[in-house]
C-alpha cells in the first residue's frame, strides 16, 4: 500500500501524507477489530483464554504483529498477532475442531462486514462529489478514506483466508487435518510468514489476490448502489 503511494507520481506531497495517515488509521483499526472478533467468538464458545490474557481490548498494541503490520502497510495484505485460543475449553457440546474453524473465520468475516459498510460511505461520497462538480470538494477526501477502508479490509479478509500459517485460513484447513500433520506444519510457521512477506514484496500474489478482491468489491458496490441510489 505505502509502496504504491510513494511510487505514484500523480500524488503530490500533501496527498501522500494524507494517504499515509489514512493507511495507519485503517490498518490499526482493522487489525484490532479482526483479532477482537476472534477472541469474542472463542469466548462465546466457552474459551476465556483471550479474555484472561487481555486480548479482548481495543488497544491496538495488544494485537499488532510487527511483520504482519509492516506487510499490511507496504503491500495492503497482512495479519495481526493471533489471539490465543484453547479449544479444550470450548463448551462440551462444541466440537473442538469445528470451534477452531468458527473462531478462525470470525476475523476475516469482521473485515468483510467493515468493507461492506464502508462501501455505503464510498458510494454516497462519490455521489455527492460528482453531483457537485467541484474538483476540490472535501467529499473527494471523504470518498478516498472510505475507498481505502473498503479495499484494505477486503484485502485483509481475502488474504487471511489463504490456507497457510499464520493466516486464519490455515486454522480452518488444519481443523480437518490430523494433529501430527498440523504440528509438523506449525513448526515452520515463522519461516512461512517470512516467505509470505517475500512473495508479497515481489508481487507474486498480487495477481490472484487482486482478481478476487476486485470481483468481491464490484459485487459489494453493485449491491450498495442498488440500495442507496
Amino acid at each position: 500500500m505505502l509502496l504504491s503511494i510513494f511510487r505514484n507520481p500523480a500524488y503530490d506531497l500533501k496527498m501522500k501524507f494524507t494517504l499515509v495517515i489514512f493507511s495507519l488509521v485503517i490498518v490499526t483499526f482493522s487489525l484490532t477489530i479482526h483479532e477482537v472478533c476472534h477472541g469474542l467468538t472463542a469466548l462465546a464458545l466457552g474459551d476465556r483464554t483471550a479474555q484472561e490474557r487481555g486480548r479482548l481490548t481495543l488497544n491496538p498494541l495488544k494485537h499488532l504483529n510487527p511483520m504482519g503490520t509492516i506487510a499490511m502497510l507496504l503491500f495492503g495484505f497482512g495479519w495481526a498477532e493471533p489471539v490465543p485460543v484453547s479449544p479444550v475449553r470450548f463448551k462440551r457440546k462444541i466440537n473442538m475442531r469445528a470451534g477452531m474453524a468458527i473462531t478462525a473465520v470470525a476475523g476475516p468475516v469482521s473485515n468483510l462486514l467493515i468493507s461492506f459498510l464502508a462501501a455505503f460511505g464510498m458510494v454516497l461520497a462519490a455521489k455527492g462529489f460528482y453531483n457537485s462538480g467541484d474538483a476540490d470538494s472535501p467529499l473527494y477526501i471523504v470518498w478516498l478514506f472510505f475507498w481505502m477502508l473498503h479495499t484494505m479490509n477486503l484485502s485483509l479478509a481475502v488474504f487471511n483466508f489463504l490456507p497457510v500459517p499464520p493466516l486464519d485460513g490455515s486454522k480452518i484447513l488444519f481443523s480437518f487435518l490430523p494433529d501430527r500433520i498440523y504440528w509438523k506444519i506449525m513448526k515452520y510457521e515463522q519461516y512461512i510468514a517470512i516467505a509470505l512477506v517475500v512473495l508479497l514484496y515481489f508481487g507474486v500474489l498480487d495477481g490472484p489476490l487482486s482478481f478476487i478482491t476486485t470481483g468481491i468489491s464490484d459485487g459489494m458496490t453493485s449491491i450498495v448502489e442498488k440500495i442507496v441510489l
